[in-house]
């Protein structure tokens, strides 16, 4: 008879903890049936149709007539739209969760609100919602909140600094998002896709380019690795060994369920797991890829990073036993070749946050952060690393400008005084990444004119004309649609006519983007730049190794002749057809440097 009741007081205790977590979480984890439509919208957004997904899904909430299922559907919208970038509509929908006067929002929901808010420029709202929510407890221990809230009300820019950030070539309309080393040359990560996934634990569509100015050979030789690799493993940050003879990748994980959920604004549906191979002796080429070690199912691995020649390794991961979120692990592998269990970095380093993309250069340990106190969003770190650990009481905030109140998340030195940061800190574009060094050093690797002059001034990028410091030899012209920076189909037949004639091993390209007289200056030259970087993109992805670089000239006011009076918009869209062009020069001065050596 005791036992019969101590059972029923346990079940009565379990329903009752249950019932008020339920109430406690405005999440997918509250459980409640989804329609087919939902499912088909999930579908939709696991296989990156994300407009078509996005579409079904408002049609779902705006259907729904229960006020409380209404609410989540507004609030899985928002958080989705946060993940493709649409800022407009993300805080369109995170405003009509909040101002409904639901559930609070997770820390994680209200900081992308805010991110989305200072993306659109609307800082004062941004303030305004930040402070709201200010006093509540959930946010007051939270430091991503409490980083949002410096972000807000201290202005940073006002700071000096012994450092100079730029923005380096490789950038273009796509995320470039990770910088790592391959034979001693850095290269570089971007996605193909709108997806920004939380965390940046995991990329869509990923390809890797050499990041300097690389020799053709070595090009080559990092397509042929990557030729190698399945597609499906191109999903994030890569790692060598130094002779490139053993690589780990990512590979994503999808659920079993194919339904989109998501908790505490973290992906729950899409899972990672490192992968290894080595290259056979046989062959020449990598054998098939096996999981690097046993993970634990429902949790993520991510961002690895090989060091003492590929004996041990870093990562992060969010399994089970940590200090919250995603922490720094390290593994290391034995005499018989096999890698021990994962050693947690510690608290020095890893919070109630997420600690992603690790980095060992000579004794220290780099790495993001958005548990520690910082200027906002992620910010990066370092420690030092002695003996497999981390120094107690050795952590160091990075200063301004290598980082910002946005997410600066992914850093890689060349030494002391350089190299290399991804961040999203240009509102304009999606992840870039830009170059650093320390005022007064002189040890930029092999960056362009533009590039050079930029460490040596005040100037921004358009401002420094490299196409009047070279001589230079135009190979062809493209045009573009009115107001538009896409590659249209009669701009596809021209340059793949140029590659035919020239071939894609060119000793280097400069190219030139031109707007109409239509509209603002500061638009057009906007426009102009966009449009170079289109042209640039679509010879970079059709394999095209040499170096690139672009210019962006704002508009062109054709003859009086030309612009006489027309009687429609579309005459004179018409009439301006030549000014929305780019211009593609063979840089000849290139040509003489690489024949004469």
């Amino acid at each position: 008879m005791k036992n019969t009741i101590k059972r029923l007081l346990a079940a009565f205790l379990l329903a009752t903890l249950t019932l008020v977590t339920a109430r406690a979480l405005p999440d997918e984890e509250i459980p409640r049936e989804k329609s087919a439509a939902e499912r088909r919208a999930d579908r939709r957004f696991l296989g990156q149709n994300f407009n078509g997904a996005l579409s079904l899904y408002k049609k779902v909430m705006e259907r729904e007539r229960d006020s409380e299922k209404k609410a989540i559907l507004c609030l899985k919208v928002a958080r989705l739209y946060a993940m493709v970038r649409d800022h407009a509509s993300a805080a369109h929908y995170f405003g009509l969760y909040t101002d409904a006067g639901n559930e609070l929002p997770s820390a994680s929901d209200i900081r992308d609100y805010l991110d989305a808010l200072r993306f659109l420029g609307e800082r004062q709202k941004a303030e305004a919602v930040c402070l709201h929510y200010a006093y509540e407890n959930a946010y007051s221990r939270n430091q991503r909140y409490r980083n949002a809230l410096n972000a807000l009300t201290m202005q940073y820019d006002t700071i000096a600094s012994d450092y100079i950030v730029i923005p380096t070539r490789a950038n273009t309309t796509r995320s470039e998002y990770w910088v790592g080393s391959f034979k001693g040359r850095p290269f570089h990560a971007a996605s193909r896709s709108n997806l920004n996934a939380p965390g940046k634990i995991f990329f869509h569509r990923t390809r890797y380019r050499l990041l300097d100015n690389p020799a053709y050979y070595l090009q080559r030789d990092l397509n042929r690795h990557f030729a190698d690799v399945p597609r499906e493993l191109q999903c994030g940050p890569v790692s060598f060994t130094p002779d490139a003879r053993q690589m780990v990748a990512t590979e994503i994980i999808y659920s079993k369920n194919e339904r989109v959920r998501i908790d505490e604004g973290r992906d729950l549906t899409l899972r990672t797991r490192l992968v290894y191979s080595s290259v056979s002796k046989t062959m020449d080429r990598f054998s098939r890829f096996t999981p690097l070690f046993q993970q634990e199912e429902g949790s993520s691995y991510a961002h690895p990073f090989f060091f003492d020649n590929g004996n041990a390794i870093l990562f992060t991961s969010d399994m089970p036993g940590g200090y919250g979120g995603f922490d720094l692990y390290l593994s290391i592998r034995d005499e018989d070749g096999e890698w021990g269990y994962p050693l947690n970095l510690g608290p020095t380093v890893n919070t109630e946050g997420d600690e992603i993309f690790p980095l060992l250069f000579e004794d220290e340990l780099f790495f993001s952060s958005n548990g520690h106190l910082g200027l906002g969003g992620y910010d990066l770190f370092r420690a030092r690393f002695s003996a497999a650990s981390v120094v107690p009481n050795s952590l160091y905030h990075l200063p301004y400008p290598l980082n910002t109140s946005y997410n600066d998340f992914n850093i890689y030195p060349i030494d002391q005084s350089s190299g290399y940061i991804a961040s999203d800190r240009n509102e304009k574009e999606k992840d870039n990444i830009f170059f650093y060094r320390k005022r007064g050093e002189n040890l930029a690797p092999d960056l362009d004119r533009t590039e050079q002059s930029l460490l040596n001034s005040d100037s921004t990028p358009e401002e420094v004309i490299l196409g009047q410091e070279v001589e230079k030899e135009l190979l062809d012209i493209v045009y573009f649609d009115f107001d538009k920076v896409r590659v249209n189909s009669e701009a596809v037949h021209v340059l793949r006519n140029l590659l035919k004639t020239y071939g894609k091993e060119l000793a280097g390209l400069h190219i030139i983007g031109y707007a109409d007289e239509m509209g603002k200056d500061d638009y057009n030259h906007s426009l102009s730049i966009k449009r170079a970087r289109a042209v640039a993109e679509w010879l970079r992805e059709h394999d095209v190794l040499c170096h690139i670089s672009v210019e962006g000239r704002g508009k062109i006011v054709l003859p009086r002749e030309v612009r006489r009076q027309e009687t429609t918009l579309s005459e004179t869209i018409a009439r301006n057809r030549d000014a929305r062009r780019v211009e593609i020069y063979l840089i000849l001065e290139q040509i003489d440097s690489k024949l004469n050596r």
